[in-house]
């Protein structure tokens, strides 16, 4: 008896359906010896695969190709089988047993386009057009409308089949009904497995952080500029973000260079060099011990986080870096007015310990003075980020606003020129500061850096020197307005009046309250976390730290 030999091409991703075709198709022809199927995982143990899988394509009447829309590591393997089936048709274009019949591929896509590889053919596209929905979250009604589906049901693989075999008289005008029947039957079983398969497919994927790919040939390990051939490549479809400043958002690849170039501002281009060179270079050294960095912009109006997520050495000796922008925004509390004093107080107590806490300090002169000429950029760079960062969250906590401004006024003397006089000294210090900063994070080579970091020192020193006083008396007017705080406590609750004492003599007993006087430093309740500022108030307090000294 003539039989039509089938051959079942599929990636390994799409093997359930294939076998289910395999399956389907030996239940409605094959247990009659009308079909003869070629299905991969159905070889003998120790068999040559590869020869086999040759020899049965060169024998095959008709490739059954299966796709889906899923990412398919091994889709080459079946662009191989049509590239030797087509190379065949060309050698023996007709049927082994159907000597007037084509030779053909049928082609099937399940809600995916066809493979380029069999682009041109008519083939059976199963669209989620038009499929509805609703029909992709019940088993049984999606079979059901795909019974009625007449265009893009499984249905037409099969009559194909069967029209082939009618033309050798194989099957009889009865046997055909009752395969017709059996189609069916098969029809539906192919869909149920074709929506059961569905259910693990991505319908869409969100990724709700902007994602950086940097890449970085093998040259970094060579002499010269280790980041001349690297490249940037912003991963995200936002067309409004645009976290550099300048016009036009890259789109692709593009270089290193080329992308700190069309950077115009210095502060933001050195603040994205550091924070790019400070992931890779660490991961590089396997070292992420700084695995996280952030970067301002100018205006201050945004801040963002950068962390490395994934690394990854291709054979090529490219190194590819997935790094994370995320926003950073500031902390809330339930009652606004608290929320700024907290913000308030560890910005002034993060700025002291940022600058003015001696060797305690990362960016003290002693400190700076230490690093070393191959440390110093990072170092610098890491500075300004960090300032940024402390003057951007100043200003997001709402430190800037009027309210707060007279609370703060009301425990700082002087008059508003004596005000007005310590913002201009604080704006000159603050602008000589990232001067000679940028200085250092311009140069290039070590004499060039070496003095830089010569001219920055002295600046570094006048800048401390500048602001060490408006802190302090920024850190206790807000310690002032705490204490107001705590104080209104007492006329919600007269019963805790008595236990309003002194910081002194809550936190340090007697002796402190002897050594700086019963009524130093702001009245606090005993269990209260604020902590007691002896110095500050014997500074004498001051008017200025809301703003730029923080």
């Amino acid at each position: 008896m003539p039989n039509l030999h089938v051959f079942i091409s599929y990636a390994t991703e799409d093997e359930p359906i294939a076998a289910e075709f395999s399956k389907q198709l030996n239940q409605v022809f094959g247990i009659a010896g009308m079909v003869q199927l070629t299905f991969a995982p159905q070889f003998s143990l120790g068999t040559d695969w590869r020869l086999k899988i040759e020899k049965d394509l060169d024998r095959a009447d008709v490739l059954l190709l299966i796709s889906t829309g899923r990412n398919k590591p091994s889709h080459s393997f079946t662009g191989f089988e049509v590239g030797f089936f087509r190379n065949s048709v060309l050698r023996r274009p007709k049927m082994t047993d159907f000597k007037d019949q084509d030779r053909l591929i049928l082609s099937v896509a399940v809600f995916s386009g066809l493979p380029q590889t069999v682009n041109g053919l008519q083939g059976l596209m199963i669209d989620p057009v038009v499929v509805d929905r609703a029909c992709l979250k019940d088993r049984s009604r999606f079979i059901e409308v795909m019974r009625t589906e007449k265009t893009h049901s499984i249905r037409r693989v099969f009559n194909r089949i069967c029209d082939i075999l009618r033309t050798k008289n194989v099957i009889s005008d009865s046997q055909c009904e009752q395969l017709r029947a059996g189609i069916e039957t098969a029809t539906d079983a192919v869909h149920g497995t074709i929506f059961d398969q569905l259910q693990r497919r991505e319908r869409e994927t969100t990724v709700p952080e902007r994602k950086i790919v940097f890449r970085l040939p093998h040259a970094y390990r060579v002499a010269g500029d280790p980041w001349r051939e690297a490249t940037i490549e912003f991963c995200f479809e936002e067309k409004s973000f645009n976290p550099v400043g300048f016009g036009a958002f890259p789109q692709g690849p593009m270089s290193w260079t080329s992308f700190l170039d069309q950077i115009a501002d210095t502060q933001v281009r050195a603040s994205w060099r550091d924070a790019i060179v400070t992931l890779v270079r660490d991961a590089l050294n396997d070292e992420p011990t700084e695995n996280r960095q952030q970067i301002t912009l100018p205006d201050r109006d945004r801040a963002y986080g950068t962390f490395l997520a994934r690394g990854v050495q291709y054979l090529s000796g490219i190194d590819e870096f997935d790094i994370y922008l995320v926003d950073i925004g500031p902390v809330r509390h339930d009652n606004y007015e608290m929320t700024r004093l907290v913000a308030a107080l560890s910005i002034g107590l993060r700025y002291r310990q940022m600058f003015l806490s001696g060797k305690n300090s990362s960016y003290s002169v002693e400190k700076v003075k230490a690093v070393l000429i191959d440390r110093l950029q990072h170092r610098i760079g890491s500075m300004v980020r960090d300032l940024d960062l402390l003057l951007w969250q100043s200003q997001a906590a709402g430190l800037m606003e009027e309210d707060f401004l007279a609370q703060i006024h009301d425990h700082m003397p002087g008059s508003a020129e004596d005000f007005d006089c310590k913002m201009e000294r604080w704006g000159r210090a603050k602008q000589m500061l990232y001067g000679a900063a940028n200085m250092v994070l311009e140069a290039r080579g070590e004499p060039e850096l070496t003095a830089a970091k010569a001219k920055f020192l002295p600046v570094l020193k006048d800048f401390c020197t500048e602001t060490v006083t408006m802190n302090r008396e920024f850190v206790g007017a807000v310690f002032g307005v705490l204490s107001d705080v705590v104080r209104s406590g007492a006329d919600l609750y007269p019963n805790a009046a008595a236990a309003i004492v002194h910081a002194g003599q809550a936190l340090h007993g007697p002796a402190a309250a002897a050594e700086w006087g019963a009524s130093v430093g702001p009245t606090v309740a005993p269990v209260s976390l604020v902590p007691p500022v002896p110095p500050v108030a014997r500074n004498g307090g001051g008017r200025n730290g809301h703003r730029k000294p923080t």
